[in-house]
């Protein structure tokens, strides 16, 4: 309340931060003047073509960061399977032995649970996903037992329009064999600063960058490098996982 004479309450926020260790990788490639010779008499590029492997190479390292995250003395990096910072499972239950009303029951439960957790700022007509494990797209083809014989996919699009779905292979026995699934709002309106609305960031300094090439008697060599410091979860309420699908 305010009063002519009274102490000026000060508004502040909480300065903790939270660091995370950055993950460099590298690799080369190397192309031999007589196999750039053979090679374009077939009408191939062999730089161009060694190097989009490379840069194929260095981006599945960054993925598997991105999921697992990497363990080293002093270095705090983690994927989207072990940041700290996520709640913890719920458990659901067999989607293979269950049907519509088993699926969706869990579906209605996640995204319950995440209005609950983020205070009624997370809504159903919110940008979504659902990530769910590689494989489990035939139970979005399960119908009810009704005369229209709606499916689950049809379920999900009617009633939250907004939530896409992926399906994640690092999903599978992800949780000591028990299949799993994430749900969470792509960003996170209860926060006012725009640089960090999105609930779950992939940090990637470098993704791709060429650091030296060396022209030899016979070869040419190039060096490209990447950097990571995984996954963050940034709003944890706005994420709920549920095991034993």
């Amino acid at each position: 309340l305010y009063g002519d004479h009274s102490n000026i309450p000060l508004a502040s926020y909480v300065q903790n931060l939270t660091y995370r260790g950055i993950v460099r990788f590298e690799l080369g490639f190397e192309v031999t003047t007589l196999e750039d010779a053979r090679q374009s008499a077939a009408g191939y590029d062999v730089a161009a073509t060694k190097r989009a492997a490379q840069m194929a190479a260095l981006d599945a390292s960054r993925h598997e960061i991105g999921y697992y995250g990497f363990t080293a003395p002093n270095t705090r990096t983690f994927g989207l399977l072990n940041d700290p910072n996520l709640p913890d499972y719920e458990t659901g239950t067999d989607w293979k032995t269950g049907g519509f009303a088993t699926i969706t029951g869990d579906i209605i439960s996640m995204f319950t649970r995440i209005e609950a957790q983020s205070g009624g700022r997370v809504k159903d007509n919110d940008a979504m996903t659902l990530v769910l494990p590689l494989g489990y797209r035939q139970f979005m083809s399960v119908s009810n037992e009704s005369g229209r014989g709606q499916t689950v996919g049809e379920w999900l699009q009617v009633n939250y329009p907004n939530v896409r779905t992926i399906y994640s292979p690092e999903f599978v026995g992800a949780n000591g064999g028990a299949n799993i699934a994430y749900l969470f709002a792509d960003s996170f309106s209860g926060n006012d600063d725009d640089a960090y609305e999105s609930t779950i960031v992939q940090i990637v300094p470098t993704r791709h960058q060429v650091r030296g090439s060396q022209q030899g008697i016979k070869s040419y060599i190039e060096l490209a490098t990447n950097a990571t410091a995984g996954v963050v979860v940034l709003f944890p309420q706005a994420v709920t996982r549920l095991t034993g699908i």
